[in-house]
């Protein structure tokens, strides 16, 4: 038998909704869960505290994970859509049960039974055991942690007995109530959840949760899960002793497997790398001829060796060679330019006497500038002279400028050939060390040109020229030939260069192969080595280590077995908070409206001001409860910080009587809830329990150690309908016998007190309680007038400040009230019993005589004609029926 019925039912609905939700759960998150529900009393028990449940998981894990199912269990789960197991509850039998200790039978035959009894009197036994006939369990005890058999104990009989509780089925027959949380949980409203609302804050996403979980009874289950460790890795296995103390010792073998591993991958590169380089060598051969080619074998000399001796040995340089065609295009050009400066100079030597007088008078006009009145030779005056030595002087300079412009003409041609017979000289110098060069015999003449200053030395330096003209002339065929040798030997040269540059490409390509062709055969060679030095010492580990390595292959298994176990448990702790989290939000979805009506109807004294227009309950936990008021329907504001306590209260029985009706429930058991709310507002309470709107057909049991509130319940219906429709109950403690008390039908309805009074001719009792009722009967009827919209302000008399409105006064208004505006006869009868109590029908008002009489204890109490008191009670439950209906 399941100890914590409750919360293993609730876990039970977890399980239902993995089933049947979208997201994927695997064989260890089913077998966990199997686990959970096989031991669920053992691990409820337990908590966080020093990792207590963590423990006890990898306890039951380590002894039944391997045994355990993998699929999710199947419950059979009650089709609300076909009706709740009972219609009406029938009787309840307790005895030896929690208070009571000797057998006490109770009857439901009425829709209302009322359950009055101060503190201690046995009103919380009374509903444990509704609890724990319909729920299967006792929210007490498991909060309390207390064990179910040990709670419902009697604490002085010492024994404990399962109620017995009967009820009606939909078809009418009798049936024996088995326990159904899904069913039933929604038929409790208790005080303690209500006062709990009231009191919790909601400023942060966790307290909304932990504030609607406790108004829907689901903090326990809060509890249950928050116990469950965040991490349970500390607890279970997922390392392994002989595998942590293996991989400890093989710290450095792994290093070597690695090693191996990374060597086997780059010996795969390095063949990668030789197609890759023979493929670009553009040589049609396979990495070992290749190698062969370029380096050499058996002792014979590989390429490159072949080209690096060939570029040692020096071939022949080209010979720079001047052309005799150019030097005969260089003399033959000069040739023309030596003749004219030949006939120039010829002309200059034949006139040489005009140069010597021409130089004669160019100094005597420069001697006029130091003696202009005199010859500076004999003395004698120029004009005394036959001739003016001077002005003669410029005459005959005159006649000798042809002379000059000769000397001109013959100097820059001086000038021009001694310019262009140095290229020559230098041709010619070049050729006789081109003939060294090639070792060959110079056959041609050699030119320095004479230095000359003035024209005197321009007829040696114009022999030079015909010299050499008429050397070249007479060697130019041996120098065509010279031409011809030089020309071979150049393109010989040329060819030898060719060939070398081409040697030295392949020279520079075939040592870029070399290089790369080595690094890779000696990585080639290092990598098997590195292979058998690092295979060795594996061997040799585990040969050393065998019984290790078997333990560890051994262990694996169970590891492997906790890291699938911690991983479902990580997967099903996430889902089991997210499920906890949405939980009363869930329990919110289409209560809005319903919500609002019932707060509304239990703030109906309230302000308009106070009323709700509409009420936006969460769709998700981090939302507010979003309330909008009657005069500004558009502002929404947050309940939780507007409301006061009591108003919070107010929403949270309001909450709950909504969820009753939506889930429609066939009963509601009121645990002393009427005293979770303040005094203002139970008369609104009053109003949702009689209101047919929400309570048709619906079974009603209230309890509550308001002994007020239940007198102002009585009122509310007609005596006949009382007598129809209520059951009441008081309970009080024996203290003697230790025993719980109870009284039925204690009605505290004045109608029920006349008849009785008048049975019992108590007749100042009846006399008294009439009148009573008549106050009674005369607020209801005036606050009915008000409800139908009448501007009911009308002139009653209050005899002290403190007072009430006399009665007598407001009887009399109500009657004028209704006099004038009862136009339809809407309440004639009423109006003819009040005319009635007013004393219209006798000579003087005996009745009001009678009724002040029965109120007050006096001496010389008169003694009341009994046919009138009867009257008078009769009238009373007349006017309750009309006045009620």
């Amino acid at each position: 038998m399941i100890k914590y019925v409750k919360l293993y039912n609730q876990f039970c609905d977890f399980v239902k909704f993995i089933a049947e939700s979208s997201n994927t759960t695997d064989v260890y998150e089913h077998k966990l869960v199997n686990l959970i529900l096989e031991h669920f009393d053992e691990i409820a028990e337990v908590g966080t505290a020093h990792g207590k449940r963590a423990t006890l998981l990898n306890t039951l894990i380590q002894k039944h994970g391997m045994q355990v199912s993998s699929s999710l269990p199947t419950f059979e789960e009650h089709d609300k859509k076909g009706g709740f197991p009972l219609k009406a509850l029938q009787s309840l039998e307790v005895e030896h049960f929690r208070g009571f200790s000797r057998k006490e039978p109770f009857t439901f035959d009425k829709s209302y039974t009322f359950i009055y009894g101060p503190n201690g009197s046995g009103k919380s036994s009374f509903c444990e055991a509704l609890e724990y006939s319909l729920l299967g369990y006792i929210g007490e005890a498991i909060s309390r942690r207390i064990d179910i058999n040990q709670y419902i104990r009697n604490g002085f009989t010492g024994k404990g007995k399962k109620p017995k509780l009967v009820g009606v089925s939909g078809d009418g027959k009798e049936m024996l109530v088995q326990p159904d949380t899904a069913s039933f949980h929604f038929c409790f409203i208790e005080k303690n959840r209500i006062e709990d609302f009231g009191r919790i804050s909601a400023n942060t996403p966790n307290d909304k949760q932990n504030l609607l979980a406790a108004l829907f009874g689901l903090s326990e289950f809060n509890d249950f899960v928050a116990n469950f460790t965040k991490k349970i890795d500390d607890k279970i296995d997922t390392v392994g002793k002989a595998q942590e103390e293996l991989k400890n010792k093989s710290a450095g073998i792994k290093v070597h497997k690695e090693n191996i591993e990374t060597a086997k991958q780059r010996l795969l590169g390095f063949e990668q790398e030789k197609m890759t380089l023979v493929k670009s060598s553009g040589h049609n051969l396979d990495f070992d001829d290749l190698d062969k080619y370029i380096h050499g074998w058996d002792g014979k000399e590989g390429r490159v060796v072949v080209i690096t001796k060939m570029l040692a040995t020096q071939g022949p340089k080209a010979i720079a060679l001047p052309a005799c065609a150019n030097i005969d295009n260089a003399l033959t050009a000069l040739e023309q330019h030596v003749n004219q400066t030949k006939a120039l100079h010829e002309c200059y030597v034949s006139n040489r006497d005009k140069v010597n007088f021409r130089s004669l008078f160019a100094a005597i006009i420069e001697i006029q500038k130091l003696s202009p009145d005199k010859c500076p030779v004999c003395e004698t005056p120029v004009d005394q002279a036959t001739k003016h030595p001077f002005e003669n002087a410029k005459t005959k300079l005159k006649e000798l400028e042809e002379i000059a412009k000769l000397e001109t003409q013959l100097s820059e041609s001086k000038s021009v050939l001694r310019v262009r017979l140095e290229p020559i000289s230098k041709l010619l110098q070049d050729r006789c060390k081109a003939c060294e060069e090639l070792g060959q015999q110079y056959p041609g003449p050699q030119l320095t040109p004479t230095i000359i200053d003035g024209l005197s030395g321009l007829p040696s330096l114009i022999a030079d020229f015909e010299l050499i003209y008429s050397q070249w002339q007479s060697h130019k065929e041996s120098n065509q030939q010279i031409d011809a040798i030089v020309a071979k030997h150049n393109a010989a040269a040329q060819e030898n260069i060719t060939k070398r540059d081409e040697f030295e490409k392949e020279h520079k390509q075939l040592s870029q192969l070399s290089k790369s062709m080595v690094e890779i055969k000696s990585k080639c060679t290092s990598e098997p080595e590195n292979l058998k030095l690092w295979q060795k010492e594996i061997d040799e580990f585990q040969k050393n280590n065998a019984v290790l390595i078997k333990e560890a292959i051994k262990e694996k298994t169970v590891v492997d077995e906790n890291k699938k176990f911690v991983t479902a448990y990580n997967a099903i702790l996430n889902k089991l908070n997210n499920y906890k989290d949405q939980l009363p939000v869930q329990h919110l979805k289409e209560l809005n409206t319903l919500t609002v009506e019932i707060y509304n109807l239990i703030n109906d004294g309230d302000p308009h001001f106070e009323k709700v227009a509409h009420i936006a309950l969460p769709k998700a936990i981090q939302d507010p409860i979003r309330i909008f008021f009657a005069d500004k329907p558009q502002q929404p504001l947050d309940a939780l910080h507007i409301l006061s306590e009591g108003h919070i209260r107010c929403l949270g029985l309001s909450i709950l009587l909504a969820k009753n009706i939506h889930e429609k429930c066939p009963l509601v058991i009121f645990d002393d809830v009427v005293n979770a709310i303040d005094d203002t507002h139970r008369g609104g309470v009053r109003n949702v329990v009689f209101t047919d709107k929400y309570m048709s057909g619906k079974q009603i049991i209230l309890t509550t150690h308001a002994e007020q509130f239940v007198k102002e319940l009585e009122p509310h219906l007609t005596k006949a309908d009382y007598d129809k429709l209520v059951r009441k109950l008081s309970f009080y403690a024996d203290l003697q016998d230790r025993l719980i008390r109870i009284k039925g039908d204690a009605q505290q309805n004045y109608l029920h007190k006349i008849e009785k009074a008048c049975t019992e001719a108590d007749w100042g009792e009846a006399l008294y309680c009439s009148r009573c009722c008549l106050e009674s009967l005369s607020h209801k009827l005036w606050k009915r007038l008000s409800n139908k919209n009448f501007k009911t302000e009308f002139t009653v008399v209050i005899r002290s400040p403190n007072g009430i409105p006399d009665l007598m006064s407001v009887v009399s208004s109500l009657a004028k009230f209704l006099e004038k505006y009862d136009t339809a006869g809407e309440f004639t009868g009423i109006r003819n019993i009040l005319k009635y109590f007013l004393g219209l029908e006798t000579a003087s008002n005996i009745i009001w005589q009678y009724l002040n009489k029965g109120t007050h204890e006096q001496e010389g109490k008169p003694e009341f004609d009994h046919s009138i008191v009867k009257n008078i009670a009769g009238k009373l439950l007349e006017l309750d029926t009309l006045v009620k209906a």
